[in-house]
């Protein structure tokens, strides 16, 4: 005759075991972002954190970790475990980050999980309205013409990598000032403090409008849809780098496959959401879902581009 005590234990404790796990599987996302908050990625991955939440059926929090060009990010990333519970939205720059830093946190992107991909900011100069510039070519002669009297503003390395690549190919010579974030840079830049700023386009787009600052071009292939009259850099003769700007999202290492799967489908899903899309059109970030191969091949591509790039331009790790 069985144990009716010990038949109700066992139940309780299978109970609750299975209580614990629907827990842990809805346990909240942390989505790690590795610039301040206020900026286009950063505006980015709220949206897609709050769309990926309704489509896994919980929360997805943005966590703001910025700093060393996206590295502390990717140092968090590497020390959470890999349950699926804490994920990167990490920038596309972030491909070269090895190249550009004497100790980085890692070899390569691919040694997390890439899920998926989403578009990612264009680069653009922009300078203050004090200079007596209209064109990058007017720029480039005023720079040209005061050599080290300007200053500029970079917050992650696809900027830094516009910038070192205009500087290198017009001769120009400029003082750079890092920030943590575009968002953090703009201040500074308002007031005049720095005279050259490169930003995705939605970060001075208002200010733009409002004279406070100069969009001069963008250093993409072709014009932007959003912005038609605003002119490539290549328009003037400074070819665009190669690299595809894209947002990545990344699992720790080693995250298990129905987790990196669950995760991948829901940022395409977020991806398509009609109403992330209407945002990103306002913040001028082409919209485009990679899978996760198609992720790993753009970080695998992007890093050859970084590599020639670096090598061609002789740029020092700092």
């Amino acid at each position: 005759m069985k144990n009716p005590s010990r038949s109700l234990c066992v139940l309780f404790v299978l109970s609750a075991l299975g209580g614990s796990a629907a827990a842990q599987s809805s346990a909240a996302v942390r989505l790690l972002v590795p610039v301040a908050a206020g900026g286009p990625s950063d505006q980015a991955a709220r949206l897609i954190a709050r769309s990926m939440s309704k489509v896994l059926g919980q929360d997805v929090i943005v966590e703001n970790k910025p700093g060393a060009n996206g590295a502390l990010g990717a140092q968090a990333l590497a020390a959470a475990p890999a349950d699926g519970h804490t994920l990167l939205f990490a920038l596309g720059g972030m491909i070269g980050l090895p190249l550009l830093m004497k100790n980085p946190p890692y070899a390569s992107l691919t040694e997390f999980t890439p899920l998926g991909a989403v578009g990612g900011n264009q680069i653009c100069l922009f300078v203050h309205p004090s200079l007596p510039v209209s064109t990058t070519q007017e720029f480039v002669n005023h720079a040209r013409a005061n050599p080290d009297q300007l200053s500029y503003g970079t917050s992650v390395p696809t900027e830094y990598l516009a910038a070192a690549q205009l500087i290198q190919f017009t001769g120009v010579r400029m003082t750079r000032i890092p920030y943590r974030g575009s968002a953090a840079m703009l201040p500074d830049f308002l007031e005049g403090r720095i005279q050259v700023g490169f930003m995705p386009p939605a970060t001075g787009a208002a200010q733009v409008k409002t004279g406070r600052l100069k969009l001069l071009g963008c250093n993409v292939p072709q014009r932007l849809a959003g912005l038609p009259e605003v002119p490539t850099l290549a328009e003037a003769g400074i070819p665009a780098v190669g690299a595809r700007a894209h947002h990545l999202l990344l699992g720790p290492a080693k995250l298990p496959a129905e987790a990196s799967v669950r995760l991948g489908a829901a940022l395409r899903k977020a991806a398509v959401d009609p109403a992330v899309r209407a945002e990103f059109d306002r913040l001028l970030i082409p919209v485009e879902a990679l899978t996760a191969e198609q992720t790993t091949a753009a970080i695998r591509d992007g890093e050859g581009v970084w590599a020639q790039f670096v090598r061609d331009n002789g740029i020092v790790p700092e």
